[in-house]
């Protein structure tokens, strides 16, 4: 869906406005109850692979 229908109206437009209006519409729904734990379960990666110890 992204590939076929959002990014050709995307790349349409200057690149700064979209920058601007995605964090704008992330900023919105992040305050729609259950919308930040979609957030989290979609983008947060918890491996310990991955963890580091920085300054300690």
């Amino acid at each position: 869906m992204y590939k076929q229908l959002l990014r050709p109206i995307f790349f349409s437009f200057d690149p700064e406005k979209i920058h601007h209006f995605t964090f704008s519409l992330v900023k919105f729904t992040s305050k729609i109850p259950g919308f930040k734990s979609i957030y989290r379960s979609l983008y947060v990666i918890e491996n310990p692979k991955l963890e580091r110890n920085v300054l300690g």
